[in-house]
């Protein structure tokens, strides 16, 4: 058996094996910076293997009108503690098919997404060290060539939250001052914040200056919203009376573009509803202790006899209602 090869100039390496009787080229491995997905990696659990940092290349098929999608595991080295990052999916240059780039949680369920016209964009995300899974994926009537690419690399300020955020599991720590600072990062972007309380239940305020936001929420248990604020006078929302227990608690912001800056601050000692002693008759108006939710007759708070209650309207249509017993014909005033 015969061949004949001719390198050029520079500096190359070529293996030659037997397959059959026939002379191939052995598979090359891709540089460190550089990764192809080689397979069609269509499922979380074949999902093609990379390091963070490397230039991702693949090609998405043709399916006759049908979505192809490839999943594509990224492992996270110490390197890459406390930075964050933009996770961008290219297609090819003059290809303008509309692209998805997801995250997609343990479950198999997508904890962000993103879409654009011939680039789609994850960004502002940071990861502990450790393995994550993403999707590309897009509806072409030709095989559509794509990269994934690492960019805008930098450290994470102390006081800002990061993607992904958009899910109650993924939820921001709060920072111990009960302040921090975030952005939209997409259309109807969901922020999701943990607050940790320790110790008694405490009543909290929760501010946002928030020009461009639609939505403040307080999650319940139940993972529905329990106190929701959908209108921002002057671009902020204040919301008092919000009552923790120990625990984590989710707070969530929601909005379209522009910065803005959360404020949770413990303001007083637990209310009669969870232990504490009920205000005298004459305690001063600026001694609050209502507790939101409670807009409705299912949620009126208790006034007891001889006792006084305070309380904040806080946000548009904030409606407060209370309750008392009286036992047979009693004056009141």
């Amino acid at each position: 058996m015969f061949w004949r090869f001719a390198v050029s100039a520079g500096f190359g390496v070529v293996a030659i094996a037997m397959l059959n009787g026939m002379a191939v080229p052995s598979r090359a491995q891709a540089p460190a910076g550089s990764a192809g997905v080689t397979d069609r990696n269509g499922t979380r659990a074949t999902a093609f293997s990379a390091r963070a940092g490397a230039v991702i290349s693949g090609t998405l098929a043709a399916h006759s009108g049908s979505r192809d999608s490839q999943f594509i595991a990224v492992s996270f080295d110490d390197s890459w503690k406390g930075k964050r990052f933009t996770l961008v999916f290219r297609a090819a240059p003059n290809r303008t098919e509309r692209l998805d780039v997801a995250y997609v949680l343990a479950d198999g369920s997508d904890g962000e997404i993103r879409q654009g016209t011939g680039e789609a964009r994850l960004t502002n995300l940071s990861f502990p060290v450790g393995t994550q899974v993403f999707r590309v994926s897009a509806v072409a009537a030709t095989d559509l060539p794509y990269t994934l690419t690492f960019e805008d690399v930098a450290p994470l300020p102390a006081g800002e939250e990061h993607e992904p955020n958009d899910a109650p599991a993924l939820a921001n720590d709060l920072p111990a001052d009960g302040t921090i600072s975030g952005g939209a990062d997409g259309p109807s972007d969901f922020d999701a914040y943990r607050v940790h309380v320790t110790g008694p239940p405490t009543l909290f305020r929760i501010a946002c200056d928030c020009p461009q936001a639609d939505r403040l929420a307080v999650m319940g248990a139940d993972g529905n919203d329990e106190i929701l604020v959908s209108d921002f006078p002057g671009g902020k929302a204040i919301v008092s009376g919000v009552l923790f227990a120990a625990g984590d608690h989710i707070v969530r912001v929601r909005g379209d573009a522009g910065r803005y800056t959360l404020h949770v601050t413990a303001t007083g000692a637990a209310p009669i509803e969870a232990g504490g002693a009920p205000p005298p008759i004459d305690a001063p108006v600026t001694a609050v202790d209502e507790v939101e939710p409670n807009g409705d007759r299912a949620t009126a708070l208790p006034l007891a006899l001889d006792s006084s209650r305070g309380g904040v309207t806080d946000f548009t249509n904030d409606i407060d209602m209370y309750r008392f017993t009286l036992l047979g014909r009693t004056p009141v005033h």
